[in-house]
């Protein structure tokens, strides 16, 4: 090779595999059963709901922004975020989990309490 052809050789571009788009990465997310280990893991099973929590997640990940999910994917930062997420709505009392299940459930239970006292009941 003289100095013309080394001078003109072309750059190596290194091909970047295509971005998925935020379906893809939920389907594989839910393929690969992520979100179910980490609500299974973070709550130790104990709670009722656990499959429709799981499910108000994955709707939860469906409504954010595309770009905020690929941009969490590709900097492999995902299951950190869902594992926040899962925190989040199982701890604490201003979460939609808290408001849809744990709330209803509370005043389940104290109804419950409240029939089996030995108060007389109407005939």
């Amino acid at each position: 090779m003289n100095k013309e052809e080394i001078g003109s050789a072309k750059p190596l571009v290194v091909s970047q595999p295509p971005i998925k788009t935020k379906n893809e990465i939920i389907e594989e997310l839910a393929k690969n059963k992520v979100v179910e280990e980490i609500a299974i893991n973070t709550s130790k099973g104990s709670y009722p709901d656990l499959d429709d929590f799981i499910n108000d997640i994955y709707l939860e990940l469906l409504e954010k922004p595309e770009d905020k999910i690929q941009q969490l994917y590709q900097k492999n930062q995902i299951k950190f975020f869902i594992s926040r997420m899962i925190t989040n709505n199982l701890f604490s009392a201003n979460s939609r989990y808290y408001y849809k299940y744990q709330l209803w459930n509370n005043k389940r239970t104290e109804l419950k309490e409240f029939k089996t006292d030995d108060s007389p009941r109407d005939l």
